[in-house]
């Protein structure tokens, strides 16, 4: 393994209408994977930085949907890590001691529970919260 890490969001006391994201991570967080999370942000960054102000229409095959899409997810990813980055959490070396199924252990939700996943909408560089 190159890096164990696993983290979820929530609304602070699971209640949106604080607009407060919490991270919680489902194993205890290292300093490995907290390097991994970093490469991954400034390698995003750097995509975006390539190619957000494109258009669809300058990549054949590639649908004003596809598009719109792949930044939704771009930015979702984005917020995802840099919450866990800002987390603050303590970091440790305890995750390299749980055995070899680490990832299986599952937060709330769990692959029973596929009909009740969500999908929400993030923050991006052109949505205010308002717009949401």
């Amino acid at each position: 393994d190159f890096a164990r890490v696993k983290f979820e969001l929530d609304w602070k006391d699971q209640d949106e209408s604080t607009r407060e994201i919490m991270v919680k991570f489902l194993v205890p967080p290292s300093r490995k994977g907290m390097d991994m999370l970093r490469l991954e942000l400034r390698r995003l960054e750097s995509f975006s930085k390539e190619y957000r102000d494109g258009s669809y229409e300058e990549y054949e095959g590639v649908s004003e949907y596809e598009w719109q899409m792949i930044w939704q997810y771009y930015d979702a990813l984005h917020d995802a890590l840099s919450y866990a980055l800002q987390s603050g959490a303590t970091l440790s070396d305890e995750v390299w001691d749980i055995d070899d199924d680490w990832w299986v252990e599952d937060g709330p939700l769990k692959a029973a529970d596929v009909d009740e996943h969500y999908v929400h909408p993030t923050r991006s560089e052109k949505m205010s919260y308002d717009e949401l």
